[in-house]
């Protein structure tokens, strides 16, 4: 779905912003309807955070990448925050 904006540089800063936005209220469902722990979560955005760390040191964007680091640190402390619904059992998965 594309948008009607002039400016390409705003329409993929508004499609990067309601990626984001959409992924995280995922994540925030899935802990809250405990599909999966929220540990397990934030061990994957750790995982995406090592990898761009990496980038920020040997990419060709450092400036890109350190941003985001800073987005993907938000969003790792919004799925600490969430407490899952207390009328839902954890699915095991494994």
């Amino acid at each position: 779905m594309r948008s009607t904006v002039a400016d390409p540089n705003l329409t993929l800063l508004a499609e990067g912003q309601a990626a984001l936005l959409a992924a995280e209220s995922l994540m925030l469902a899935l802990v809250e309807c405990r599909i999966i722990a929220k540990e397990r979560l934030i061990e994957a955005i750790e995982l995406v955070v090592a990898t761009k760390q990496n980038m920020a040191v040997e990419g060709p964007n450092p400036e890109v990448a350190r941003a985001a680091l800073g987005i993907l640190a938000a969003l790792a402390n919004s799925i600490a925050a969430a407490s899952p619904s207390r009328s839902a059992p954890v699915a095991d998965r494994d």
